[in-house]
């Protein structure tokens, strides 16, 4: 992810008309920290360890989904809209609380959520972590508005002629909310095993790395045509 996140970065520092690359960049380093607070709480010994990794969570979720929704935006070459602007506010307000507040607001620090998994009869994993408060409970609610409203403007964008450039966010999509639904699952004692919305984000991440990599070799061909079209001109005249 952050090599991706680096890759595309300068992509847009040498074609700058491209913004989508700078969104997606930044995009890719927002699911880089929560991939290493995912690491720190998968290796957290006690709950109260746990809990500082599930905030930080919390909190780089809070700036993953305003990036996303801005690189969506540019990647359709569209404005942001009010409503971009609405879920940003929101998630300001976000990382403010879940920085600030240790009370029961955010996470039920005094109801730990202590799962044991074993996989294969030979991988055993504990997950040490506590029960999320209603404020972070709203925050995981607003983030699933926030993925069926991209996913609605993928929709909407695919059926105005660009299927192409839609379809691999609408894939990705839908790997995001089966990986969301199978971790709700997860954390709520359903089953057991391993939770999956990191890799949904890789998905996401690759997906998206292949369609605007796309588009810079399509202009790259187009270019070296161009080139070719101008010199059998020239050698005409």
């Amino acid at each position: 992810s952050f090599y991706v996140g680096c890759y595309h970065l300068l992509i847009y520092f040498r074609r700058r008309q491209y913004r989508e690359n700078l969104a997606f960049a930044f995009l890719c380093f927002s699911a880089v920290f929560y991939d290493a607070f995912c690491i720190g709480l998968y290796n957290a010994a006690s709950v109260a360890e746990g809990v500082q990794w599930q905030r930080a969570q919390f909190i780089s979720l809070a700036v993953f989904v305003p990036v996303f929704l801005c690189f969506v935006a540019d990647y359709f070459h569209q404005k942001p809209g009010w409503v971009i602007y609405a879920f940003s506010i929101y998630y300001v307000l976000v990382i403010v609380v879940q920085l600030l507040d240790r009370s029961s607001l955010t996470f039920l620090v005094d109801q730990p959520s202590i799962k044991q998994i074993t996989l294969s009869n030979v991988f055993k994993i504990t997950y040490f972590e506590v029960t999320p408060g209603p404020f972070s409970v709203v925050q995981g609610l607003v983030g699933v508005i926030a993925s069926t409203y991209i996913l609605v403007r993928a929709i909407r964008y695919a059926r105005r002629g660009h299927k192409k450039e839609a379809m691999p966010l609408i894939l990705a999509i839908g790997f995001m909310y089966a990986a969301g639904l199978h971790d709700t699952l997860v954390s709520n004692g359903v089953y057991h095993f391993v939770y999956a919305i990191e890799y949904a984000y890789l998905t996401l991440i690759l997906f998206m790395a292949y369609s605007l990599s796309s588009t810079v070799v399509e202009a790259a061909i187009a270019r070296e045509a161009l080139r070719k079209s101008e010199e059998r001109f020239r050698s005409l005249v």
